[in-house]
């Protein structure tokens, strides 16, 4: 049996990255408070690796002297002697953990001939620090999280009752062809294409038929797009014109807006769902994204308590435009379809990375017409990415 030996580290990412990169039946966790560790029994670093994808059979907490080099090393030793004595094959991961453990770890592994490695995440690296030889027989793997694997470990549990409906079937019914033909034409609109995108989903929202009285309707329609009725109206024509409304008719006997599907009316009712379905596109061509989704309302269901196991915390929920994850990394993007002018965006990613994120996690502001020089000012000092509209 090969065994993992490890300091349990309060980043819930650090306790599993060995189990991603090789295969250990044995996982033992190292900590200084015994009633921390019986905690970590039924934490969700626990959960996820004794999840058939992971596969680890046992899990062992041994709470360790803290601040006192010998004794450290003196319960390391007997650990590993009695691993050895079992015929199994023992492994210190120095990824993550303390100072003193991570020294008492080199001083036993020197001794008992054990090998060491750490993960570099953000290199998406394995550094053997001892015995290569070691791992030559070692099953390796390169396993992904993906995205909810990623927020459950972190104790965020996702709303599926929330998730849109043209968030998850639009990706698979809907060509990505006809999606950046929809961008091409908002995008000549520029800015403008808010407000009529907002005035067609008023239209919608109260039309009940092909009666004269939707003329009304329509003309408040033009009103909530900050349109005069003529132009309004025409835009609505160079939409069907053009391929982007299956019709639109407006004469004395019918009025009608009609889409090519239910998913197109959504996309089209909806002023920023192009912008955040394009940046899902262009963020699938990378072949090293192994996870992407839009629209995730996320509920803070540990509390920030990350040895905890889904404890009642505050009814919080937070939803993110775009998440995808690369090399077992997140990036949290926002994607806003006007000029950002105040920081108001840029402090929602930041609640939601220093939640979730880790030391590593990427935030990305996506907007159409850009940002305030002081809004990039503080996007800079809070290392956000700001990107123009694709």
């Amino acid at each position: 049996m090969n065994v993992d030996i490890e300091f349990f580290d309060e980043d819930p990412m650090s306790n599993i990255l060995s189990c991603t990169k090789f295969s250990f039946s044995k996982v033992i966790f190292l900590g200084y408070v015994e009633e921390d560790m019986d905690r970590v029994a039924t934490s969700t670093v626990a959960a996820f690796l004794k999840s058939p994808e992971i596969g680890v059979e046992e899990i062992e907490f041994v709470a360790v002297p803290e601040g006192r080099l010998d004794d450290i090393e003196k319960k390391l030793t007997e650990i590993v002697v009695r691993e050895k004595e079992a015929g199994n094959q023992c492994y210190f991961d120095l990824t993550g953990g303390e100072e003193l453990v991570l020294a008492a770890a080199g001083v036993v592994a020197d001794q008992e001939n054990i090998p060491m490695h750490e993960i570099d995440l953000a290199e998406d690296k394995v550094r053997i620090q001892a015995m290569p030889e070691c791992y030559e027989t070692l099953p390796k793997r390169n396993y992904r999280l993906n995205i909810e694997e990623y927020l459950n470990l972190h104790e965020g549990v996702i709303e599926l009752g929330m998730h849109k409906k043209i968030n998850t079937d639009l990706n698979q019914k809907v060509e990505k062809e006809r999606l950046f033909e929809l961008k091409k034409f908002t995008d000549r609109l520029e800015l403008r294409w808010n407000g009529i995108s907002t005035g067609i989903a008023y239209y919608c929202s109260r039309w009940q038929g092909v009666f004269l009285k939707d003329r009304a309707i329509m003309a408040q329609a033009a009103r909530v797009a900050h349109m005069k009725l003529n132009k309004f109206l025409e835009k609505l024509e160079t939409m069907r014109d053009e391929g982007i409304l299956e019709d639109f008719i407006y004469n004395e006997r019918m009025i009608r807006i009609q889409f090519y599907s239910e998913m197109e009316r959504e996309l089209l009712c909806n002023p920023g769902a192009i912008l955040e379905h394009a940046v899902y596109w262009k963020i699938m061509e990378d072949p090293e994204v192994n996870d992407c989704v839009i629209g995730y309302h996320i509920n803070w269901v540990g509390d920030g308590d990350p040895m905890s196991v889904y404890k009642p915390g505050p009814d919080v929920v937070n939803e993110v435009d775009v998440i995808f994850m690369k090399k077992n990394i997140p990036t949290f993007v926002s994607c806003k379809n006007f000029i950002v002018s105040n920081n108001h965006p840029l402090y929602e990613l930041e609640t939601i990375a220093d939640r979730f994120g880790g030391a590593l996690v990427r935030k990305v502001l996506v907007t159409r017409g850009g940002v305030s020089e002081n809004v990039a000012n503080r996007a800079r000092e809070m290392g956000i990415i700001v990107k123009d509209a694709l």
